[in-house]
């Protein structure tokens, strides 16, 4: 990805490695940000085998941003980028559906040290938190796109803004077992009292 100043105008070329190309002019994002997306949710990723599709971009939700990429190689097989600033948890995981499938198949949540994989009816998507708040996601379908791209993608992601992604481990809450001994070697404790 290339980001260069011409005249007063900033322009974004994403996919030099060639994978199709995005030019982000001020004038999009003029465009973008009176549909109401928030520009510090508009993010540019390189997806392997796609293209992006400029004309899909747009708001997702009240101020969040969508993409679209599409493949030559793969006909009618679709990518979904997609950045909000709701918080994703792993209560959410399994709640949202994932683009373009069937939202009657169940979700399938995998929490993962940097973000949280999700697979449902033939596709899957990749989740990453965002600092200070919010999450980006690519999906895809799972014969189109390997897991490990996905979130490679994801990981590479460049925001206009400055949107920082989480890429540090993200805390595991610890549990608290009310029947574990504070002595000895930890194993629980099952006594029962009279007559148990």
């Amino acid at each position: 990805m290339m980001w260069r100043m011409v005249g007063a105008v900033l322009v974004v070329v994403l996919g030099a490695g060639g994978c199709g190309s995005v030019t982000m002019d001020e004038e999009t994002v003029a465009r973008l940000t009176e549909q109401g997306v928030d520009p510090d949710l508009i993010f540019l990723v390189e997806v392997p085998g796609f293209d992006a599709a400029e004309q899909s971009m747009g708001p997702v939700g009240d101020d969040g941003f969508g993409m679209s990429y599409t493949s030559e190689s793969r006909p009618g097989a679709i990518a979904h980028l997609r950045a909000e600033k709701t918080a994703f948890d792993d209560a959410r995981c399994t709640a949202i559906p994932i683009s373009d499938a069937d939202p009657a198949v169940p979700v399938e949540c995998a929490s993962e040290a940097t973000g949280w994989y999700r697979t449902s009816g033939g596709f899957h998507e990749y989740v990453l938190p965002l600092d200070p708040g919010g999450h980006l996601r690519l999906s895809a379908p799972v014969d189109a796109l390997s897991a490990a791209d996905l979130r490679a993608s994801l990981l590479a992601a460049e925001s206009l803004a400055g949107v920082t992604i989480l890429t540090t481990p993200r805390p595991v809450p610890s549990i608290t077992r009310g029947d574990l001994p504070s002595v000895g070697d930890g194993a629980p404790d099952n006594s029962v009292g009279e007559g148990g």
